[in-house]
C-alpha cells in the first residue's frame, strides 16, 4: 500500500478462532446464542454426532437460519418450522433431529444385527447342505464298496464251486486254476480240505 493512503485505511488488529477447537469450559462461558453454534461445531469435530446442549434461545428464527447456512442441513429450518410456539430450549426443538439422527444408529445397528444372523444362518444351511452331500457320498461309496465285496464273494464262491467239481472230476490242478483263474494253491487246498487230492 502506498504511504500516502496510509491515514485513510484503519489498521485493525483481529483475532481468529477456531470455533471447533474451543474447550467446552469456554464454550460453557459464552451467554449469547453463539454458544450452541460453538457447541455445535465442537461435537461434530469430536464425535460427528449432534447432543443440542439446553438451555434457552432468544433468536431461534436467526439461530436456525445460521445453522442451515453454516450447515447446509434444511433440517434446520424444519425444526423451526415444526416447534410449538413457546418452545425455547434448543434441546426441546431439536427432538425430531436427534430422532432421525438416532433413528440411523439404531437403523445402522440392527442392518449390523441382521447381517450376522443371516450370515449364521446362511452358515448352518450350507453346514446342513454339505453334511446331507457328504452323508450321501459316503453312503454310494459304502454301498460300492459291499457290492463289491458280495460280487467278489459270489463270484469266487462259484470259481470254488466250479473248481471242486472240476477236482471231483480227477482234472489236474494246472487245468482247474486255469479255467476258474484260481491261484493253483488255493485249488490244492481246496482239494485237500474237500478229499479230491
Amino acid at each position: 500500500m502506498p504511504p500516502e493512503l496510509e491515514p485513510y485505511v484503519n489498521d485493525y488488529k483481529i483475532q481468529v478462532f477456531e470455533i471447533a477447537w474451543l474447550p467446552d469450559e469456554t464454550i460453557a462461558k459464552f451467554r449469547s446464542d453463539f454458544r450452541f453454534v460453538a457447541d455445535y461445531y465442537s461435537q461434530m469435530r469430536k464425535t460427528k454426532k449432534w447432543i443440542p446442549m439446553p438451555g434457552k434461545v432468544k433468536h431461534i428464527k436467526e439461530l436456525f437460519d445460521l445453522f442451515k447456512v453454516l450447515t447446509g442441513d434444511n433440517r434446520f429450518l424444519d425444526m423451526y418450522t415444526h416447534r410449538e410456539e413457546a418452545q425455547d430450549d434448543m434441546a426441546a426443538i431439536a427432538l425430531d433431529y436427534l430422532k432421525e439422527d438416532l433413528r440411523d444408529v439404531v437403523k445402522a445397528e440392527v442392518r449390523e444385527e441382521t447381517i450376522a444372523e443371516v450370515r449364521e444362518e446362511v452358515r448352518k444351511e450350507a453346514i446342513a447342505e454339505v453334511r446331507e452331500e457328504v452323508r450321501k457320498e459316503a453312503i454310494a461309496e459304502v454301498r460300492a464298496a459291499v457290492e463289491t465285496k458280495l460280487r467278489t464273494k459270489v463270484r469266487n464262491s462259484t470259481r470254488e464251486e466250479t473248481a471242486l467239481t472240476m477236482l471231483a472230476d480227477h482234472l489236474p490242478v494246472d487245468k482247474v486254476a486255469k479255467y476258474t483263474k484260481l491261484n493253483p494253491k488255493k485249488v490244492t487246498a481246496l482239494g485237500k480240505k474237500h478229499g479230491y487230492l
